[in-house]
Order: structure tokens, then C-alpha cells, then sequence
């Protein structure tokens, strides 16, 4: 009687290295870009099974994070595939990837080349393997070969041989104490540099969904983060860089963009990129030949120089002045205007000087009230108006004056309830409150946080 056979159980698969797991993917950043053109091949962070979710993916050349959807915490794969060109990936190449809160892991996908759409699973320390169960490496993340410490023990060692009778002297004891106490310096606390912040910001608009209503939306420049609140979150943009949001292109909606000053370069999701302007340039958005889009322009810090791109350049304004464009003789176009803060001189090319205002006060330009009859006749211009951070004065000249917000917080202008006019609101950094005067009050937003709205 030939015994049944004992069925061979399908042993429960086990990982033979630790998976990367994510449940919120927020950034991906190419160490190297190889493509020579923005859509060349793409990387995609996919959930291990099945490899066709995606949590998001980026371009190898344009270099701009593509988020997608969030799932439960879980194994992750990394995609590649050619896009537009063939795949071109070197030894030692790598990719950062943020997640779940600001947690990084440096990817290493082996080198690659050719007509080439695969997957590699990835392990938490960022090596890539063949399989899902992280037993065939395909690339491990590289050791750091210690730099052999060069043999600093040989030096000393020769000549204090040749001494011996000094050395009986008590003069070394003192060596050993005085000395180790200073290394422990506090100079290693300057390394917590909080990320630049624009000391001065120009938006042209903060409608992000087109209904005729600003949002309330944050710049987070250590990540890159842009979120709006109610709509969703998008990663753009890296640490320096300065939001720039406008409706590039027509369409009644805010684009997320940015400007990098030590480049010079303008990019708008989707859209555009180009250099235009420079590191002593200050970016000042703005409709400035009316046609309903917003216009690249920049004002020199130090020169004076506006430079408005494919319109005209000139020169208005000294170091130290803050660019206001705005429409102030109701011509449907944007002009070229400075706030100059030492004296509170508002300056509108080819249009009008007033003295409104001092030194501390912020400029906060807008659309206040309705002149004439109302809106029907399109009688709306920018009005000169201030901001006093000491006391939480607003003021609109020969308008109103009136007290809301205090030190610490940033004004914001925008407006909120879709009547055209624009509302008085502050963004407290310190508690990320939005107080929106007379509409509403929220919660959106923390400490190095720039609102982008208008």
C-alpha cells in the first residue's frame, strides 16, 4: 500500500531583507537628471502587489514631482520606463524619496540602459532587489569605503623615543586636561538654519479651482510643499525657491509656480519653464499688458530695473523700495509701482505719487472698495494700502482704518467671499490660524509656512 503522499505545504513567504513601506508618498528628487529632454524615461512609486497602483511618479529630466494617490502602509516598488528617449541610468545614480512626514530614503535602481519599462522592489534602506521578497539584490545601496584614517598613530610615535629624560618631567600631566573641554564648542548650533523666507512676496492670484474665490493655501520651502486647503496637496519646488502663483495661462485658475532666484528660472506646473531674471531680482507677477494672463516680471532689489518679459523694461524705484504693482486707474492692467518704506512714498509710473504710510508698515496693496457708481461700470482700482505689525493697524488710504491681527502675524489680501473686493485676513505662523475678518476663522498651516493666496 504506497503511503499518500504528505501534500508539500507552499511555505508562507518571508522577506530576506526589510521592505520600504509608505503610505503617503510626498516628494521625489532625481540626484542626477540624464535625459535630454523633460519627458525622457519616468520613475514611479508603485505599491509592491499590485505593481500597477501608483503613489506617484517624476520625469528624469523636467525633475518634478507627479503625486497620485495615498493607500495603506505598505511594500513599495520603483517603476522605470522610457518615455520619449531610451533609459540612461549610471552606476551609483540615485533618487530621494520623502514620505509619511518628512521621512527620506536615498533609492539606488542598478545602471540601466535601452528601451526599458521594469520594476524593482525596494528595501528600507533604499538598496533595489529583483523580487518582492528582497532576496535578489539588483542594486545595494554603496558602503561608504572608510577613508582609512591615514595613519596619523605613525607620526607620532618615532620621535618621543629619542627623549627619554624630559619625559620623567611632570609638565605632560597638564597637557590632558585643558585641552579636551573646548571641542565641546556650541558652534555645531548654527546647523538648525530655518529655510529662507521671501522678505517681501507678490502673488497675482490665489483662486486655485477657478470658482471666483481665493483659498486658503500654504508654501512649506523646506519641502516644497504646497497644499490648499479643501483642494488637495502638491510637492513643487525645493528650499530658496519663492511661489510666484498666477493664471499663466488664461484659464481662470492659480498655477502652482515658483521662481529660483540662484537660477533664474520660472516654472509653472504643467506649462512652462525658463530663466528669466537673476539671484538680485525680486519676481512681481502681474496682467501687465491686459490680456487676462499673468505676465513673468521681475524688479531689481538694488537697480531699480523692472523687467517685464516680452513687454518693456525700465527702470523705477532704488534699493530699498518694495514692488506694488497693481491696476490703479481702473486701465485693466497691471503698473509699475514701488512702495518706498523710509518715508512712505507710493510711486505709480506715469500716474500718481502719495505719502501714505511709514517705516515698518507692510504694503498691501488691493481693491477695497467701489468708486463711482459700482462694479457694473468697472469702477474698481488698486488702492494704496498699509499693514503696521506693532499695533495691527490696516489702513486704505481715505478708506478705512481699523485693527485686526497683531506682531508676528503676515497679512493676507484676497478675496474670500467672491465679491470681487478684496478682504482683510491675517496667517498667524505660530498656530497656523487663518483669520479671515468677518467670514471665517481656520486652522491651515504651522512655523515657516508662506501663505499663497491673493
Amino acid at each position: 500500500m504506497t503511503p499518500t503522499p504528505t501534500p508539500s505545504i507552499t511555505p508562507t513567504p518571508h522577506y530576506c531583507n526589510d521592505a520600504l513601506e509608505i503610505a503617503d508618498l510626498e516628494n521625489l528628487w532625481l540626484a542626477q537628471t540624464r535625459a535630454a529632454v523633460t519627458d525622457g524615461w519616468r520613475y514611479g512609486i508603485t505599491r509592491a502587489d499590485p505593481t500597477s497602483d501608483i503613489y506617484g511618479t517624476i520625469y528624469d529630466n523636467a525633475n518634478t514631482f507627479d503625486n497620485q494617490t495615498d493607500y495603506s502602509n505598505q511594500p513599495v516598488a520603483l517603476r522605470i520606463s522610457r518615455v520619449s528617449e531610451d533609459v540612461n541610468i549610471q552606476e551609483g545614480d540615485y533618487l530621494t524619496v520623502t514620505y509619511d512626514g518628512v521621512q527620506t530614503v536615498n533609492v539606488y535602481p542598478p545602471a540601466l540602459s535601452g528601451d526599458i519599462d521594469t520594476y524593482y522592489f525596494i528595501g528600507s534602506d533604499g538598496s533595489t532587489y529583483n523580487d518582492q521578497w528582497l532576496c535578489e539584490p539588483a542594486k545595494l545601496v554603496p558602503t561608504l569605503t572608510p577613508t582609512a584614517t591615514p595613519s596619523p598613530s605613525v607620526t607620532a610615535t618615532p620621535t618621543p623615543s629619542l627623549t627619554p629624560t624630559p619625559s620623567v618631567t611632570p609638565i605632560l600631566i597638564p597637557t590632558t586636561s585643558p585641552t579636551p573641554p573646548p571641542s565641546v564648542s556650541p558652534t555645531l548650533t548654527p546647523a538648525v538654519t530655518p529655510p529662507p523666507t521671501p522678505e517681501y512676496l507678490v502673488l497675482s492670484s490665489g483662486d486655485y479651482d477657478g470658482d471666483g474665490i481665493s483659498d486658503i493655501a500654504i508654501f512649506r520651502p523646506d519641502s516644497g510643499l504646497w497644499a490648499v486647503r479643501g483642494l488637495g496637496r502638491v510637492y513643487y519646488g525645493t528650499s530658496g525657491d519663492v511661489p510666484v502663483s498666477g493664471d499663466y495661462d488664461g484659464d481662470g485658475i492659480a498655477d502652482v509656480s515658483i521662481f529660483r532666484p540662484s537660477s533664474g528660472l520660472w516654472a509653472v506646473k504643467q506649462l512652462t519653464r525658463l530663466y528669466f531674471g537673476g539671484a538680485d531680482d525680486m519676481p512681481v507677477p502681474g496682467d501687465y499688458d491686459g490680456d487676462g494672463t499673468c505676465d513673468l516680471a521681475v524688479f531689481g532689489k538694488i537697480s531699480g530695473r523692472w523687467a517685464l518679459r516680452d513687454i518693456t523694461r525700465a527702470y523705477y524705484g532704488t534699493a530699498g523700495d518694495l514692488p506694488v504693482p497693481g491696476d490703479y486707474d481702473e486701465s485693466g492692467l497691471s503698473e509699475i509701482a514701488i512702495f518706498r518704506p523710509d518715508t512712505g512714498l507710493w510711486a505709480v509710473q506715469d500716474i500718481t505719487r502719495v505719502y501714505y504710510g511709514t517705516a515698518g508698515d507692510t504694503p498691501i496693496p488691493g481693491l477695497y472698495q467701489w468708486y463711482g457708481t459700482g462694479k457694473e461700470v468697472g469702477s474698481g482700482r488698486t488702492q494704496p494700502a498699509i499693514f503696521r505689525p506693532a499695533s495691527g493697524l490696516w489702513a486704505v488710504r481715505g478708506y478705512q482704518r481699523l485693527y485686526f491681527g497683531t506682531t508676528g502675524d503676515t497679512p493676507v489680501v484676497g478675496d474670500f467671499d467672491g465679491s470681487i473686493l478684496d478682504n482683510i485676513a491675517i496667517f498667524r505662523p505660530s498656530g497656523g490660524l487663518w483669520a479671515i475678518r468677518g467670514i471665517t476663522r481656520a486652522y491651515f498651516g504651522t512655523l515657516g509656512d508662506i501663505p499663497v493666496t491673493r
